[in-house]
């Protein structure tokens, strides 16, 4: 029995092994062996306690063109890869971001650092973790509209256009 719940694990060369998780904190353990032809029952119980974990943090965010929108999500994991519910604080280029999951607009070509902090709590560890993405330039397609008379000793109207409206600045 650990904290109340009844784990029931059989006796073989007089050894019983029960394989489960303890979250961190204090647990009640206690050993019950049932009475049988042979042995009378027999009990035992001890306390342990289990020390805080350090979360595993994972940021999900790639590399983008300049124009798109950043998704970021962060994955925050115990040691058996169950999904926790602690508070983060996500920094990206100078703002602050108190989500799991959300986009960022308007960032120009450069390497950007997302950083991750975990919140210390009575069970977890504050971690800290980071990860670097590109916004990079975008490579326009020039498209060119030469017109079909070209007369020889006259001037040809020649075009180019770009897409999306760019303007030199």
């Amino acid at each position: 029995i650990i904290d109340g719940n009844k784990l029931i694990s059989s006796v073989s060369r007089s050894l019983a092994i029960v394989n489960t998780y303890l979250k961190p904190g204090n647990h009640i353990i206690q050993a019950n062996y049932i009475k049988n032809d042979y042995y009378n029952s027999s009990s035992t119980s001890q306390t342990i306690t289990m020390d805080r974990e350090t979360p595993t943090v994972t940021i999900i965010a790639g590399n983008i063109e300049y124009g798109q929108d950043l998704h970021v999500k962060i994955s925050v994991t115990n040691i058996i890869g169950q999904t926790i519910n602690v508070p983060v604080t996500v920094e990206i280029n100078g703002r602050k971001y108190a989500t799991n999951e959300f986009d960022v607009s308007g960032l120009n070509p450069a390497d950007y650092t997302i950083n991750v902090q975990t919140a210390l709590t009575d069970e977890y560890n504050a971690k800290l973790a980071s990860k670097t993405v590109t916004v990079s330039k975008i490579k326009p397609n020039v498209i060119l509209e030469i017109s079909d008379e070209v007369i020889e000793g006259e001037n040809a109207t020649i075009k180019a256009y770009l897409p999306n409206d760019i303007t030199d600045t």
